[in-house]
């Protein structure tokens, strides 16, 4: 069967596990449309992403292909922090309301990375 027209990625991430099923429904590879527009394919194969990423042939390099990303104007990991802000982080003040940096904030060391803009470790102390 052809697929004609992507899926198009909720930037929301409000029905993750609906649209991840959507996508492996299609098969081992779909095409997708990221947020503002960003056409991409979706690998939901395992051993076809390792052969992808494995194959020189492939580009990998986001630099040369995600001018809208590199620019500012479409963030990639947004989807995922509005459901970890939603989520995860509710759920683990909660559960350790006394979470506090284990060392001073100008101890704490970047990534060093373009994509990322995280920490090696984030030493806490539960309270």
């Amino acid at each position: 069967m052809e697929f004609t027209h992507p899926i198009v990625i909720d930037p929301t991430g409000r029905d993750i596990h609906g649209e991840a099923d959507r996508i492996r429904e299609r098969g081992p590879v779909t095409p997708v449309e990221l947020p503002h527009g960003v056409p991409a394919w979706a690998v939901s194969s395992a051993p076809l992403l390792k052969r992808l990423l494995t194959d020189p042939r492939v580009s990998k390099d986001a630099r040369r292909h995600w001018h809208r990303w590199l620019d500012g104007e479409v963030c990639l990991g947004a989807p995922l922090g509005r459901l970890e802000a939603r989520v995860a982080l509710p759920a683990l003040f909660e559960r350790f309301p006394g979470l506090t940096l284990a060392v001073p904030e100008d101890g704490l060391r970047p990534v060093d990375s373009f994509i990322s803009h995280a920490h090696r470790t984030l030493p806490v102390l539960t309270g």
